[in-house]
């Protein structure tokens, strides 16, 4: 990566750059002998730079460096999860979002339905309603299956609403979530999709309802939606601390671990949920190691070749996806 030689220089006019993109805002020393307007770029992961004079050039140093490493960092896993994306089966919309700022979108606005990612904020109105970790909660006679054991076990009439959580989310288990939705209410989950600003998420249905699917309800998201609440959360601005803890607790026991979280190396922690239809398949994650972490939401259809489910076709994209991203912690 070149940057611009300085073909006018101006030693009385003191300067200052900024990055528009991934860091927007982040003020940047520019090193001596680069011109106003240079710019630097590498494949997709353009980094546009701008000189300001407002402020006297800094000393070098380590520190003032950083932000200008971090920059070409940036670019470098912008041009890498292009490339993953440009060869993945189906259509694929994606959305991430780092610890230092980092952020990357490939069609993340585009409204699909949630499958089973939906059940994270159903298990976040939960956790912030106050209702007891402990509190019995009935299962429905009439059993959905779909995913999970309880379809499996009949006689199992009642359980903890935490053993449901853990269900929920580790196993997608549709009807313990459908306990679970039962017992908090569409409301709750509506208020914290509106405080996490998810327009575009929305939970209209029970799991495993066609006739509601047909008729016009189902269970909507976007990648972009699905990314700022795992960001929120995450950051701690979502739900309080002990429900903030508690829900990556809960999703740190996904046992559906083929998509982002299978590259992962090791002292690289994830909390997970999978989504999935015929034709459909989600993941989103939130990687993290020590107080460093990025959040990837990929969301992909289309996967349907004739009457055959080509779903799976899409995890080892999705898995370059996650160790591409993890780069960041």
């Amino acid at each position: 990566m070149r940057l611009a030689p300085d073909l006018t220089p101006t030693e009385s006019v003191p300067r200052k750059a900024k990055i528009f993109g991934p860091d927007f805002g982040d003020d940047v020393p520019l090193p001596r002998g680069v011109a106003p307007g240079a710019r630097f770029a590498q494949g997709v992961g353009l980094q546009i730079l701008r000189v300001m004079a407002d402020h006297p050039r800094p000393s070098p140093g380590a520190g003032r460096r950083a932000p200008i490493m971090r920059a070409m960092r940036h670019a470098e896993l912008t041009d890498r999860l292009a490339a993953i994306v440009a060869v993945a089966p189906g259509r694929v919309s994606v959305a991430v979002r780092g610890w230092d700022g980092f952020r990357w979108d490939y069609d993340s606005t585009r409204v699909v339905p949630a499958a089973s990612t939906i059940k994270v904020p159903i298990m976040l109105a939960y956790l912030e309603s106050g209702m007891p970790w402990e509190l019995p909660v009935s299962l429905p006679a009439k059993r959905v299956g779909g995913c999970g054991p309880l379809s499996l076990l009949p006689s199992v009439t009642q359980l903890p609403a935490r053993e449901l959580l853990r269900l929920m989310i580790a196993l997608s288990d549709n009807d313990a979530t459908n306990a679970i939705l039962g017992a908090v209410g569409y409301g709750a989950v509506s208020r914290l999709l509106m405080r996490a600003r998810a327009r575009h998420t929305e939970v209209r249905r029970f799991m495993m309802d066609p006739a509601a699917v047909e008729a016009g309800r189902d269970n909507v998201t976007t990648a972009a939606n699905l990314a700022e609440l795992l960001a929120s959360l995450r950051a701690g601005v979502l739900v309080d601390p002990r429900s903030a803890s508690m829900a990556l607790a809960l999703m740190r026991e996904q046992q559906f671990t083929e998509g982002l979280p299978a590259y992962l190396p090791a002292g690289v922690h994830c909390a997970s949920k999978t989504g999935m239809l015929p034709g459909v398949r989600h993941d989103l994650a939130i990687i993290e190691r020590d107080d460093r972490w990025v959040v990837v939401v990929a969301l992909a259809t289309d996967l349907m070749d004739g009457d055959i489910d080509r779903g799976t076709s899409v995890l080892g994209s999705y898995a370059a996806l996650g160790e591409a991203a993890a780069t960041l912690v």
